[in-house]
């Protein structure tokens, strides 16, 4: 199975996926289109559930972008996958030999994030940071901070369509 038909898998049901809260399945990504041409368009957009708005976007190039804002501050970092076997890839830096990835606490450096697709249309992440092993559920779809005046959010996040990177 090749890289675009793993990512265009798991676009797909990351784009199907439903929601506890109807309300904000409107804001969900619409499916790619198959004959993607522009490296630019998003392929796949996932979120951590968590009071910050943490954002990874997978693109058909094979470039990955994160972000996390919360809205006193943001951060992020960026870098190419590969596919290591069928369901499984790998995040690693573009330039140097570490990139910053959100974990329990703020962010920490890594050399590479391990990746694996569920039948759910979620990812389940793992990564070995200098503060030790940490795994992730990555959920379909966008999210965007709800900032309330004061410093950090007022509320957790919720599912939007701004655009991302």
């Amino acid at each position: 199975m090749s890289v675009r038909t793993i990512l265009l898998c798991v676009a797909l049901a990351a784009c199907h996926a439903t929601t506890a809260d109807p309300p904000q399945t409107a804001g969900l990504p619409s499916p790619p289109d198959a004959s993607i041409a522009d490296a630019a368009s998003p392929t796949a957009i996932f979120h951590l559930s968590q009071i910050d708005e943490t954002n990874l976007s997978l693109l058909p190039n094979g470039s990955f972008v994160w972000q996390i804002f919360g809205c006193d501050f943001s951060g992020g970092g960026d870098g190419h996958w590969i596919t290591v076997a069928p369901g499984h890839f790998q995040l690693l830096p573009s330039k140097g030999k570490t990139f910053v990835w959100p974990g329990q606490g703020g962010v920490g450096g890594v050399t590479s994030v391990d990746v694996e697709t569920t039948p759910t249309g979620e990812l389940h992440t793992h990564t070995v940071a200098v503060t030790g092993p940490l795994d992730q559920s990555w959920k379909p779809g966008r999210v965007c901070a709800v900032c309330g005046g004061g410093l950090g959010p007022s509320r957790s996040p919720v599912l939007c369509n701004r655009p991302f990177p």
